[in-house]
Order: C-alpha cells, then sequence, then structure tokens
C-alpha cells in the first residue's frame, strides 16, 4: 500500500493476531510451498499479495530471523540440488557452460520474484539484523554453494575458451559474456568494494597468469620466426584480439592489465632485439623507407617506456654514421680539431650514451667535393624530415635528438661554413637556371635551414662574402632576385649586423652602373679604342685586400681610360682615393678572348710586337724577359703563364729546360702558338692552379681554400672574434654596470652564439685584458665581482 505521502506502509495488522507459534506455522505453511513452487516454475497460480502479507505479519510480529532462516534453508536446498545436476552435465566445456549459465538465470529470476514477497523483510529487518537483503543472499548462496563445487573447472574452462579462441579457434562470445557477467555479479564480501566481484578475485589472476605465460613465450616464438616488420604487425594484431575480447565478455577493468602484459612480453623484453635486428631492424627500415612499418614501430615502441628512448638512440648513430660516411667520401682530408691552437673553433666531440664516437679519418688521397657533401647531407635531412613528419608523428624528443645529433656531427667538419657557402654560390650561378620561382624558393630554404646548424656562422659569413663579391664583379649571378632573398632570409636569422656588408655590396654595384653609364654619356664624343667598365667598391664593404702588392703595366690606351675616369670620378666626389685592383678584372682582346689582366699584360707587353711572324719565326722568349717586360712579381706571372700554356686553350707554348718540373719555373721559355685557333667565336682562358698540370682540376677544387689560405681565413676571423668579444663585454657591463663573474661570462656567451660559439677562456683573458685597459675593475671586496668604468 502508499500512503498519501509516498511511503510504502504495510497492511494494518488483524486485532485478532496473536504472537503464538501457531500463527508462524501458518503463515510459514504459505510461504516456504510458494518458494517452492517460484523455484519449481509453477508461480502462475500464487497470489503474491497474500504471500507478502504473511511476510509483513511475521516482520510484525518479531519473527524477522526465523523468516529469513527459513528462506534461507529452502534457497540452499534448491540449490544443492542444482549442484548434483551440474555434475552429471559436463561432458563438454559449451555443455558446462551453458547448463551453468541457465542455472544461473533461473535462479536470479526466482530471486526477482522473492525480492518482491520479502521487500517488507529487505526493508525492516536485514538492516537491522546487519544481513544481506534476499537478491544478494541468494547470490551468496550461489557463489558458496554452486560455484565453489565447480571452481576449477570453470576456470580451467575459461582459459582453454580464450586459449582456443588466440590460436585462431572460433568460440560462442554470447556464452563467454553470460558467463563473465555472472562471476561479475557475485562479490565476494557483502561490502560492495570496486573489483571484488568473483571474476576479479578468483578468475582474473588466474586468467592474466595465463596470460603472461602465453605471450613470454609468444614473443620468442616471434622472434625466431619474424624479421622485424612481421613482428610489429603480429604484436599490432595481438593488441587488437585482446582489445576486442574484451569488448566482447571480458571485464573492462581488465583491459590496461591484459594489453600491459601483451606490451610487456612482445615488445618491451624485445626492443633492443626488434631494434638492432639484422637486415630488418630500425636501420634498415630507414635505409629501405618502410614508412609503414617505422610508423608500427613508433607507435607500439611508444608503449613501453624504454622503447621511444632506444630508437632515438640507434636514429642518433645511424645519422652520425651516415654523414662520417659523406665526411670521408666528399670533405678531403681533414681533423675535427684545428691544428692552429690559437682558434677557438673546436667542434666537441659526439657523444651518445657517455660514449664518444671517435672521428673518421677519410684516406689521405680524397679530395674535397663541397657540392656533393652539401647534396647529400641534404637528402639526408630531407629523409629524416619526412620520416619525422611521416612516421613519428612530429614527436618534440625524435626532433630534437635528431638537431642534435645532425649539428654535432656536420660541425665535425670544419669545412662545414665553407662548404654551405660554395653550394649557395654554385646554385646562384648555376642550379637556379630555367627553375620556378617556387623551385628556388624550395632550395633556398633547404640551403637556409643547413645554414642553422653551423654552430661558426661568422666564419661562413666571410665565405659567403668572398663568393658573393666574385658573382657581384664577374656577373655570374643568374638572378638578383635570388641572391636579395638569400640576404633577407640570412638576416631575419642573424640580424642585420650580419648582413651589412653584404647589402653594401648590393649598393656599390648599383652606385656604380649609374656612374659608369654617365662617364659614358660624357665621353661618347671622345672615341677610344677601349671600352672600360668599373665598379666603384667601398673598402668596408668587400672581401678584398685594397692594399695588394701585385703589379701590372698596363697598354697606354689603357692606361689614357683609367685617368680619364679617374678624373671624372674625382670632380663628383671630393676627398676620395681610388685604388686600381686592377688584377681583379678581366680583358676581352678583340672581343674573341676573355683573359685575366695578368695573361692580357703578358700577350700585350711581351709577345705583341711581331704580329706578321709565322710558327717557325715567332721565338721563344725566356721567363725573366717577360718578367721584365710585365713588371709582374713571380706568383703573378706564373698564375698568367699558365693559363696561357697549360690551360685548356693554349695561347702560348711552352719549353721546359727541366722536364721533370711540370709548374711554372723561371728557367722556361715561351713562345706565341701564331697558328692557334677555335671552333668558338669568343673564349675565356681562366687562371688556374698548379694542380690543373695533373689534370686534376674541377669546379668544387677551384672554389675551395687550400690549407695555407684557409688558415688565413681562420686568423682573421679569430682576431675579428677578439674584437666582438671585447664589444660585447663592454655592452653588457655599460648596460648593468655591476656584475658577477660566472652571469658576466653567461651574458656575453648567450649573445655572441647567434654568431659563434666563444670558449670561456677566451671570455676570460678579453675580461682581463679590459681590466689591464681600465674599462672595467675588480670589486674591492670581492673580486669576482667587477665594475664598468665610463
Amino acid at each position: 500500500m502508499i500512503s498519501s505521502k509516498g511511503k510504502i506502509r504495510g497492511p494494518k495488522a488483524s486485532r485478532s493476531s496473536s504472537n503464538s507459534e501457531s500463527d508462524f506455522q501458518e503463515a510459514w505453511g504459505k510461504l516456504e510451498p510458494a518458494i517452492n513452487q517460484i523455484y519449481g516454475k509453477n508461480a502462475s497460480n500464487l497470489s503474491f499479495e497474500e504471500l507478502y502479507r504473511c511476510a509483513y505479519n511475521l516482520i510484525h510480529k518479531k519473527k524477522g530471523e526465523r523468516l529469513y532462516e527459513g528462506v534461507k534453508k529452502v534457497i540452499s536446498s534448491h540449490l544443492s540440488n542444482i549442484e548434483e545436476r551440474l555434475r552429471v552435465f559436463c561432458d563438454t566445456s559449451d555443455h558446462f557452460l551453458k547448463t551453468l549459465t541457465g542455472f544461473w538465470d533461473d535462479h536470479t529470476t526466482c530471486l526477482m520474484m522473492l525480492k518482491d514477497i520479502l521487500m517488507y523483510m529487505d526493508r525492516i529487518y536485514v538492516p537491522n539484523a546487519n544481513v544481506s537483503v534476499v537478491y544478494d543472499l541468494g547470490l551468496e548462496l550461489f557463489r558458496d554453494i554452486n560455484i565453489k563445487s565447480v571452481k576449477n573447472l570453470l576456470i580451467n574452462t575459461l582459459l582453454e575458451k580464450i586459449l582456443s579462441e588466440r590460436k585462431g579457434c572460433t568460440i560462442d562470445h554470447f556464452l563467454m559474456k553470460k558467463t563473465i557477467e555472472m562471476l561479475l555479479a557475485l562479490d565476494i564480501s557483502r561490502e560492495k568494494f570496486t573489483n571484488r566481484s568473483w571474476y576479479h578475485v578468483e578468475f582474473e589472476p588466474h586468467f592474466l597468469s595465463a596470460s603472461e605465460s602465453y605471450y613470454e613465450l609468444e614473443g620468442l616464438e616471434y622472434l625466431k620466426e619474424c624479421d622485424c616488420s612481421e613482428y610489429l604487425k603480429r604484436v599490432e594484431q595481438r593488441l587488437k584480439e585482446e582489445k576486442d575480447r574484451i569488448d566482447r565478455y571480458l571485464s573492462h577493468s581488465t583491459e590496461t592489465k591484459i594489453i600491459k602484459i601483451v606490451e610487456n612480453n612482445l615488445i618491451k623484453t624485445h626492443v633492443t632485439s626488434l631494434i638492432e635486428m639484422e637486415n630488418s631492424g630500425l636501420v634498415s627500415l630507414i635505409t629501405n623507407n618502410k614508412l609503414s612499418d617505422l610508423n608500427l614501430m613508433f607507435k607500439l615502441f611508444g608503449r613501453v617506456e624504454n622503447g621511444h628512448l632506444e630508437m632515438r638512440q640507434q636514429i642518433q648513430l645511424h645519422v652520425q654514421k651516415l654523414i662520417r660516411e659523406i665526411n670521408e667520401l666528399h670533405s678531403g682530408n681533414f681533423k675535427t680539431k684545428l691544428s692552429n691552437s690559437n682558434h677557438s673553433l673546436n667542434i666537441p666531440p659526439i657523444t651518445v650514451l657517455d660514449s664518444p664516437i671517435p672521428p673518421l679519418q677519410p684516406p689521405t688521397n680524397m679530395q674535397p667535393n663541397p657540392i656533393k657533401w652539401v647534396q647529400e647531407v641534404l637528402n639526408i635531412k630531407d629523409k629524416f624530415d619526412k620520416i619525422l613528419e611521416t612516421c613519428f608523428e612530429r614527436d618534440k624528443l625524435f626532433l630534437n635528438e635528431f638537431n642534435v645529433a645532425f649539428e654535432l656531427v656536420v660541425n665535425e667538419n670544419p669545412k662545414f661554413p665553407e662548404f654551405v657557402s660554395i653550394f649557395i654560390d654554385e646554385s646562384l650561378k648555376k642550379s637556379i637556371k630555367g627553375k620556378s620561382e617556387d623551385e628556388v624558393d624550395t632550395l633556398l630554404d633547404k640551403t637556409i635551414v643547413l645554414f642553422r646548424y653551423i654552430a661558426e656562422k661568422d666564419v661562413f659569413e666571410r665565405y659567403y662574402g668572398q663568393h658573393l663579391a666574385k658573382r657581384l664583379m664577374h656577373g655570374k649571378s643568374q638572378s638578383e632576385d635570388a641572391e636579395r632573398n638569400v640576404i633577407s632570409r640570412l638576416k631575419v636569422e642573424c640580424g642585420f649586423h650580419f648582413t651589412t656588408k653584404l647589402e653594401g655590396m648590393f649598393k656599390d654595384m648599383s652606385t656604380s652602373h649609374d656612374l659608369l653609364q654617365n662617364f659614358k654619356e660624357q665621353t661618347s664624343q671622345h672615341a677610344s679604342q677601349v671600352d672600360i667598365s668599373v665598379i666603384v667598391m667601398t673598402s668596408t664593404f668587400w672581401p678584398i685586400s685594397f692594399n695588394s702588392k701585385s703589379t701590372l703595366i698596363l697598354p697606354e690606351e689603357c692606361q689614357k681610360i683609367i685617368k680619364k675616369f679617374e678624373g671624372f670620378y674625382l670632380t663628383k666626389h671630393t676627398g676620395r682615393k681610388l685604388t686600381w685592383l686592377t688584377n681583379l678584372g678581366t680583358f676581352d682582346i678583340r672581343g674573341e678572348i676573355n683573359m685575366s689582366p695578368f695573361a692580357m699584360s703578358i700577350i700585350m707587353m711581351a709577345f705583341n710586337s711581331n704580329k706578321n711572324s709565322t710558327a717557325e719565326e715567332e721565338e721563344y722568349i725566356e721567363y725573366e724577359k717577360i718578367k721584365n717586360l710585365t713588371d709582374m712579381q713571380d706568383n703573378d706571372l706564373k698564375k698568367g703563364l699558365q693559363s696561357l700554356s697549360l690551360g685548356k686553350y693554349k695561347i702560348l707554348i711552352r719549353e721546359r729546360r727541366n722536364p721533370k718540373k711540370k709548374d711554372i719555373i723561371s728557367t722556361d721559355r715561351f713562345k706565341l702558338d701564331v697558328n692557334f685557333s677555335s671552333a668558338l667565336n669568343k673564349i675565356k682562358i681562366v687562371n688556374i692552379q698548379s694542380s690543373v698540370v695533373t689534370g686534376d682540376m674541377n669546379f668544387e677544387k677551384g672554389s675551395m681554400e687550400n690549407e695555407t689560405d684557409r688558415n688565413k681565413t681562420l686568423e682573421r676571423v679569430e682576431n675579428e672574434r677578439k674584437h666582438q668579444v671585447e664589444a660585447a663585454v663592454v655592452r653588457v657591463m655599460k648596460s648593468n654596470k655591476k656584475m658577477e663573474h660566472n652571469s658576466l661570462i653567461g651574458d656575453v656567451m648567450k649573445m655572441l652564439r647567434i654568431r659563434f660559439k666563444p670558449t670561456v677562456a677566451l671570455v676570460k683573458k678579453t675580461i682581463e685584458s679590459l681590466i689591464e685597459r681600465d674599462y672595467l675593475m675588480r670589486d674591492k671586496n670581492d673580486r669576482k665581482i667587477y665594475h664598468y668604468l665610463a
């Protein structure tokens, strides 16, 4: 019955009722048969209202304990009968599970009916007596009487089913799900703790233990049977199968546990073996561009704590190995540390897992090939960029590890800055010809990315300035827009101070063009046999010595036009001085032959007298006589004679007094080859090095500095660095006025790192020098504190 307030109330007790034993027997006499009929599946004729009233009266008359015990006894009796019947139907695993779950369904249906009849007992008696409600009591009895008696059989049957499914057989998922749901419903204790069901306490530990043993053996079998790719695919399949098994019939609380077992036994234990697997491990996957397998390895190894760490370490080693091979093949002979102890360009050794990798020593006969070196390094960079993007999902740790390994190993080649500059130089002279704007941008992007890895950017700046100057002076650049694009990108990377001189060179070229045009317009009425082209260079911008000691006697016609231009220029720019660097120019003779000033002077001053001589009549001229006629230094004279007698176009014929000497020597004699001819309308005779005699000359070698020039370049860089460190120390101290020693060194190194990495020793030495010159002073009480002196 329901009161007006919505609360359930029992029917009113009869006034004639008594507490006699006969009343209990009468009520129980109705309830006990009814319970038996419910378990006998004959409850259709029962009056649940009357049965509820009987139970209510017994509770009202304080007979709740006898009623509770009576119900428990009847239920236990029926479950005992089920136990006997279970032992009969155990011939097959499916039959056993179907029988057990069938009994379970019947039992829970009966408990729902009893729950309705004994509702008042559950509400009044059970809380006071601290016992289980009727439904839970029935579950506990089923657990203790029925499940307990078949515990081992039940667990083994379920494990056999799961094992059979793992081996590829088909099982009844619905039956398994019903069985697991039954076990989850059976709590071990009356308290409703999480994961305290019979499933979690009794079955799950056996399931996990069996799975541990199974996957431990399977991992070893996979290693014997599979290569790395196949192994990873099988592991992926196993993880999917276990996830599906959870979704189909096991408890979701088991998912993390079983997945962890699969991960530990199939992945974590064998990470190193898989990575280093011969012909199919990580390096092989990278080499053969198996991107899908690399992505699968990344995902699977990310599940275990040591997976990605070992992958990154192996990638580090592989990147180092690849670039070291490139260094060995294309860098020529080099040392990781500069031989001159005054240089501070030493590159630290590469270290992985605190184990230094000794630098490779290339064969002594290898020649440097900057273009090939940069192309190969860029190929590696492109390849790993694609792998990082496609396979490793731009993982920051992988990206950082690659960048660190890449930066260290490319800087192990001390010619790295020069090589990048040569590559850009070649690209701007040749490679961008015929390319679209997008293709040019892509090429420049790649080279600028490589530039970011240069540790000694000031060295690159010097080489790039030299190469840019040559391109501008000789008109070799294919695109002014591309040139300015490179400078803009360098400015973004390193600031405007880095590109001030480079931009100044472009400004000089533009100014010189306008100046030369005005000069030619002014002097057009005065005809001249010589046409002049002049570049007026600001000495602070161009990486050229304006104090050249080269001497050169020019023909009279050339001297006249030079004086005329000098007079024209000085009338427009008073207070300036022009220094003519004729040794850097070229001359076109009769519009057919382009040559260096030295070669031109030799031809015009020494071989321009006998214009009508034949080859037989032409006399040899001694080296010393040519030197006197041209007034050249030996070095310049030999370069000119080499280009004329040993190059592709041999204008002069050389007679060697000492056949063992291939280079030009003072005892050689020369004469003009008056029969020289060429199928080309115009030829160019270029300056060459002495190595051309051996036939080894090519673009890369011609662009590379020799060791003597390179050491001079590094000495100039070192001197510039000293001034930059001084300026940085003064700038920091001027801003802070007072600083502690370590803080000052840290700020100075941070300020300079965009150009180069100064050594602590260099900064300390600079501080001492500034103290001696009264720019700084030590604190009187603490020598580690400095004060700035205005």
